[in-house]
């Protein structure tokens, strides 16, 4: 939410800038069009966010509900407004960035009151997601151009590279080919750093060949099985019973991938401890981002994690011995 001062309006504005996926688009000619009303507060304005372009060609959308009576109304009601917005475009099979699991950046405060006084109008971040201010003010947004960054190899590195991989001339497995496609996937969301996390963690899922239990454990799943078959179920519900006890056969992800990982990169460190609690923790991040589970996932501590995980995978796949750092 954007502040803007502590002194009282009688009328608050909510405005909620979101981006579509480049493969999606809405078919709408005009620059800004009423998409109706919201309860007795006033219209509901979809635009373009730069005021100019048509919304099907616009590369950031902006709603707009004016008419709040208070902060505190029009703070209440953006989030409402926002989940009305997502499940209309989901109803439509399109998703949308609201700025919730990326940092929005954005210029100082010092430099937005500097563009302020030479313009005699209140001049605010263009946040992605909601932001409420007084409606008289009628601000002008600013906001940085769009940051990119390329990661560029220099060709003697290219070269060691390749001409250890000739000398060796090790094949992928299938699973190694899989994994390297999911490494790859990664790379192209660098946007999202839930995406790559969970991208780059299905390539190390991949990797793993899970590991059987002892020959009793496995003996007393057999009997769980033959008892579960007997029981008076139903059929769909005995199937489905039997094939999660059949899994138990088999040590779990997190058992088989400690294993995994202490036998293919032993001592090598990331983000500061050895690789097989590193692998723990970002099994445990997936599990809680993934599955809901509390304390819930923020953005920032996905970020923090993810580039270190990128460097176990490319370490796994390339089979070297660089440090990881």
């Amino acid at each position: 939410m954007n502040e803007v001062c502590d002194m009282e309006y009688s009328d608050y504005t909510v405005r909620i800038r979101f981006r579509l996926p480049g493969n999606r688009s809405l078919n709408i000619d005009d620059t800004e069009i009423v998409i109706g009303n919201y309860s007795e507060y006033g219209e509901v304005l979809l635009k373009s966010a730069d005021n100019q372009s048509p919304i099907k060609e616009a590369d950031w959308l902006v709603v707009k509900v004016s008419s709040f009576p208070s902060k505190e109304i029009a703070e209440s009601s953006a989030l409402e407004i926002e989940d009305v917005i997502c499940r209309s475009l989901a109803h439509l099979n399109i998703g949308a960035d609201f700025g919730r699991r990326i940092h929005g950046g954005g210029f100082f405060k010092e430099y937005l009151n500097q563009l302020s006084g030479q313009s005699d109008q209140v001049v605010l971040n263009d946040e992605v997601g909601a932001m409420i201010f007084p409606t008289e003010l009628n601000p002008i947004v600013a906001r940085p151009g769009e940051m990119t960054f390329t990661v560029s190899v220099q060709a003697d590195k290219l070269l060691g590279a390749c001409q250890l991989a000739l000398a060796e001339r090790q094949k992928l497995t299938e699973r190694e080919r899989m994994a390297f496609d999911l490494f790859t996937m990664a790379h192209k969301v660098n946007e999202s750093a839930d995406a790559r996390f969970v991208l780059l963690f299905a390539a190390v899922e991949t990797l793993l060949v899970p590991k059987s239990r002892p020959e009793v454990s496995r003996d007393h799943v057999d009997h769980l099985i033959d008892i579960t078959k007997e029981a008076e179920l139903p059929a769909t519900e005995k199937q489905s019973l039997v094939g999660t006890l059949n899994w138990l056969k088999a040590h779990s992800i997190r058992s088989s991938g400690k294993a995994f990982i202490r036998g293919e990169l032993g001592t090598k460190e990331y983000n500061g401890v050895v690789a097989e609690r590193f692998f723990v923790n970002c099994y445990d991040l997936r599990n809680r981002l993934l599955h809901g589970q509390k304390p819930h996932v923020d953005w920032r501590e996905v970020s923090n994690i993810v580039g270190y995980l990128e460097i176990m995978v490319s370490n796994l796949l390339s089979g070297d011995s660089f440090e990881a750092g």
